[in-house]
C-alpha cells in the first residue's frame, strides 16, 4: 500500500540508481523487504520459501538494472514482481493439507476441546478453500481483505483494470461461500451446541446431553458472521541502518 512518503523515497531512488546502482539495490531492500515479504506471505505461506521469492526478485531487479525501465512507483513495481513471483511458486509447489487423527468415537469430548477441534478444522478448511481460487483470483482477493489495499491500488499493482479486480473480487467470494457452506453449517452448529450445553449446566442438567436432543431440524448453512483465520501482516526484518 503506498504511504506518503512515496514520492520523496522514488526521486531518491532514480537519483540513486543514477548516480551509485549498488546504494540504489541496498536502498530498495531496506525499503521494501518487509512490505513484500508481507504480500508474498499472503500468496506462499512459508517464510523460508519467501525469502527465496524475494532473493530472487532483487536478483532479477540488480542483473537488469541496465535495462530496467524508468519507474515512477518503486513500490508498485516491486509489488507485482514479488506477486507474479509468488504466484509462479504457488503454481509449482503441491499444496497438501495435513490433517490430525479424529479422537475415537467413543471418546468423550470437552466443550473446549470441541471447539478448538472446529477452529483447527475451520482454519484448514479457509487455506484449503482458498487454495481452490484460481492464482490471479487469490491474489486479488488477499491484497483487498489482508492487505486492505484499494481496488485502484490493486489494479495499479496488478497491471490491470479496477472492474477486472471486483470482478475477480465476485469470482473469489462466489468461491469461498461454495468450499466453506459446510464449515458454516458446522461452525452454526457448535454454537448451538455450546449454548445448550451452559444452559442445561446452569440449570443442573445432564452434562452432555444427546446431539439429537438439541438438533431438532436441519441446521441452516447461512450464519451471521464472516470467518477471518489469517494474522495480521508478517513482519520481515529489515536490514540494520
Amino acid at each position: 500500500m503506498a504511504t506518503p512518503n512515496d514520492a520523496a523515497l522514488d526521486t531518491r531512488l532514480t537519483h540513486l540508481r543514477q548516480a551509485d546502482p549498488a546504494a540504489f539495490l541496498e536502498a530498495l531492500f531496506k525499503a521494501f523487504y518487509a512490505p513484500l515479504g508481507a504480500v508474498a506471505y499472503r500468496v506462499v505461506p512459508d517464510r523460508a520459501a519467501v525469502e527465496d521469492i524475494l532473493q530472487d526478485v532483487f536478483l532479477r531487479v540488480w542483473q537488469g538494472l541496465a535495462t530496467l525501465p524508468a519507474i515512477d512507483s518503486h513500490r508498485a513495481y516491486l509489488t507485482r514482481m514479488a506477486l507474479n513471483a509468488a504466484v509462479r511458486y504457488q503454481q509449482r509447489a503441491q499444496r497438501h493439507v495435513a490433517w490430525d487423527e479424529a479422537p475415537p468415537a467413543s471418546a468423550p469430548v470437552a466443550p473446549d476441546a470441541l471447539a478448538q477441534l472446529h477452529a483447527t478444522e475451520t482454519t484448514a478448511a479457509v487455506a484449503a478453500a482458498l487454495a481452490h481460487l484460481p492464482p490471479q483470483c487469490r491474489v486479488v482477493f488477499e491484497l483487498s481483505r489482508y492487505e486492505e489495499m484499494s481496488y485502484q491500488q490493486i489494479a495499479e499493482a496488478l497491471e490491470i483494470s479496477p472492474k477486472t479486480v471486483e470482478n475477480q473480487m465476485g469470482k473469489a467470494l462466489r468461491i469461498l461461500r461454495r468450499e466453506l457452506a459446510g464449515v458454516l453449517k458446522n461452525l452454526y452448529g457448535l454454537l448451538l451446541y455450546l449454548l445448550a450445553l451452559r444452559a442445561l449446566s446452569a440449570g443442573g442438567g445432564p452434562a452432555r446431553p444427546a446431539p439429537a436432543a438439541i438438533f431438532g431440524g436441519r441446521v441452516g448453512v447461512g450464519a451471521p458472521w464472516r470467518i477471518r483465520t489469517v494474522p495480521g501482516p508478517v513482519l520481515f526484518p529489515r536490514l540494520p541502518a
